[in-house]
């Protein structure tokens, strides 16, 4: 798997993560559970967003830099 595909399915867990916090958010909201039983749930959904999305931030900025360097090297 290249860099490149390793970026992109990151950033689909990112987004799925984010969307997995969104509905146990609504669950907290509209009482659909116990606070006890999603309270833990939605600290640990926080926590992978929070990993996924400096993950993809470095993996990013890495690709980018290593564009620069191509192209800094192609024009010398």
């Amino acid at each position: 798997m290249s860099r490149r595909d390793f970026t992109a399915k990151s950033s689909i867990v990112l987004k799925e993560a984010r969307e997995a916090r969104l509905w146990l958010r609504l669950i907290e909201a509209e009482s659909l559970a116990s606070i006890d039983e999603v309270r833990p749930l939605l600290n640990e959904s926080s926590e992978l967003v929070a990993i996924f999305t400096t993950s993809v931030k470095r993996l990013r900025l890495t690709m980018t830099a290593g564009l620069v360097c191509c192209v800094l090297a192609l024009a010398c």
